[in-house]
């Protein structure tokens, strides 16, 4: 009984595994795909994304961002 329960584990996780590497339909994927020049401004984190207007001297926008290029 084990054994069978086993294999159909087995089965069900390997269907699972073959339907999850579909092509994603992301723009960065198209754009490092099909654009032979230019490059690319990847958003990794948004630091400070508030300026207070009372306070402008001290306030900052900071992002960072990954630089992608062929």
């Amino acid at each position: 009984m084990t054994n069978l329960f086993n294999k159909i584990t087995v089965l069900v996780l390997g269907v699972f595994l073959l339907h999850s590497c579909e092509e994603s339909d992301a723009t960065v994927d198209f754009v490092t795909d099909n654009v032979t020049r230019g490059a690319i401004l990847k958003t990794i984190e948004v630091k400070s994304p508030v300026i207070d207007i009372n306070d402008i001297a001290n306030s900052a926008f900071a992002v960072e961002v990954e630089y992608r290029d062929n």
